[in-house]
C-alpha cells in the first residue's frame, strides 16, 4: 500500500482507493500530504486515474513545487491528455526549463509536432534557455514533419546555446537531416563529430538505406565499432527495400537473430 494511504489512515483522514484508480479528496489530504508523498503517489499510479482532484491539490500552495508540477505534467502526457497538461502549464506563474521540456516532450511523444515547435518558439521568445533534451525533442518533431528549414534554424541555435558538441543534440540533428534526405549535410556533421555512439551510426545507416544508398550504409555498417539489433534491422530494411544483397544478409545475420526480421519483411 502507498505511504499516502498509511499516513491518512493514521490521521483518520479519508482516502478512497478504487483499483486501478485513486480518488483523492482535497479537503482531507491537503493539510497532511507532504511533497514526497505526492511524488510517490504519482510514481505509483499504474493506469489513468481521475486526476482532477490531484490537479487542484498540486496547484495549491500546500504541495506545489516545480518538481511535483513536472511530475504531473509528465503524467498527463503519458496518459495522452495533453489538453490537461497545457491547462496545468498555463496555471504556472514562472515555469522553469524543466517544466517547459516536460510539456514540449509530451507534445512530441503524443505526435503533436506543430504545437511542440510552437511551444519551443514561445520559450525562445521569452529568453528561457533550453536544455539539450528540449532541443532534441523539437528536432525530433521537425524530423517527423519533414520541416528541414525549421530544423536548420534550430541547428543554428545549437552553437549559441553551447550544445555544439552535445551527443544527444548531434544525434537528433543527424536524424533530422537523414529523414529529410539531406545526406551530404548529415554526413558532414557525422564526420566532424568528436564522439559517436551506436545511435549516431544507426541514424546514418538507416538514412542511407532509406534513401537508396545501401552501398554507403553497408560501408558504415562494416566500420561500426559496435552493432546492436537496430543496426542489423536498419541494414536489412535497406536491402529489402531495394531488393538486393539477400545472400549477404542471410549469411551474415543468421547468427545475430536478425534473419527472422528479413524473412518477415520479404513476406516468406
Amino acid at each position: 500500500m502507498y505511504p499516502v494511504a498509511d499516513l491518512c489512515r493514521r490521521k483518520e483522514v479519508h482516502l478512497h482507493l478504487r483499483s486501478p484508480e485513486k480518488s483523492i479528496t482535497r479537503a482531507g489530504i491537503a493539510p497532511l500530504l507532504q511533497k514526497r508523498d505526492a511524488q510517490h503517489l504519482f510514481d505509483e499510479m499504474p493506469k489513468p486515474p481521475r486526476l482532477g482532484p490531484v490537479h487542484l491539490l498540486v496547484t495549491s500552495s500546500v504541495v506545489s513545487s516545480n518538481l511535483i508540477l513536472n511530475k504531473l505534467l509528465r503524467l498527463y502526457s503519458c496518459f495522452g491528455v495533453i489538453s490537461y497538461a497545457r491547462k496545468l502549464f498555463d496555471e504556472i506563474t514562472e515555469p522553469n526549463s524543466f517544466i517547459w521540456i516536460a510539456l514540449i516532450h509530451g507534445h512530441v511523444e503524443n505526435r503533436r509536432y506543430e504545437e511542440a515547435f510552437s511551444l519551443f518558439t514561445q520559450m525562445h521568445g521569452e529568453s528561457i534557455e533550453p536544455l539539450n533534451f528540449t532541443i532534441a525533442s523539437v528536432l525530433k518533431a521537425l524530423a517527423r514533419e519533414g520541416r528541414v528549414k525549421d530544423g536548420e534554424t534550430i541547428n543554428g541555435l545549437v552553437l549559441k546555446f553551447g550544445f555544439g558538441f552535445d551527443l544527444t543534440v548531434q544525434n537528433a540533428i543527424l536524424d533530422l537531416f537523414m529523414r529529410c534526405g539531406k545526406l551530404d549535410v548529415a554526413r558532414r556533421i557525422f564526420d566532424q563529430m568528436d564522439e559517436k555512439d551506436v545511435v549516431s551510426w544507426n541514424s546514418m545507416i538507416c538514412g542511407y538505406g532509406s534513401n537508396g544508398r545501401v552501398d554507403i550504409a553497408r560501408q558504415l555498417f562494416d566500420w561500426m565499432p559496435e552493432r546492436n539489433t537496430v543496426s542489423w534491422t536498419n541494414m536489412i530494411c535497406g536491402y529489402v527495400k531495394h531488393y538486393r544483397g539477400y545472400t549477404w544478409v542471410i549469411s551474415e545475420s543468421s547468427s545475430s537473430g536478425a534473419l527472422t526480421t528479413l524473412l518477415i519483411l520479404d513476406g516468406r
